[in-house]
């Protein structure tokens, strides 16, 4: 973690942005992210670990994300979420029996 306080103490940008790291809850971050109002402005966030269980944690938390390659010198991973476009709320969805009843033998 120490890069990630280089790069935000040189980066504007990436110091107005959360930095996101293995080992978070990414649920329930990206449950803050969406509700919190610090983050009302901003979609992205950004992380040094390319992680393929890390990348796949934000995907299923509903994060897509892009590389950056600022100063030419690293890359950053840039994820970013839009809650109206990227987040499906299951509480919410309505599923007709239809569907429930030919899709019996998949799982989500």
């Amino acid at each position: 973690d120490g890069a990630a306080q280089l790069i935000a103490r040189v980066s504007e940008f990436h110091q107005s942005r959360p930095y996101i790291r293995p080992g978070m809850n990414i649920t329930a971050f990206t449950k803050h992210f969406c509700e919190a109002k610090e983050f009302e402005d901003i979609s992205y966030g950004w992380s040094l670990s390319f992680n393929s269980n890390f990348f796949a944690e934000l995907c299923y938390d509903g994060w897509l994300s892009i590389c950056s390659y600022p100063s030419e010198i690293f890359y950053v991973l840039m994820p970013w979420i839009d809650p109206e476009r990227c987040v499906m709320d299951y509480d919410k969805m309505h599923i007709s029996k239809n569907v429930i009843k030919r899709s019996r033998k998949y799982t989500l």
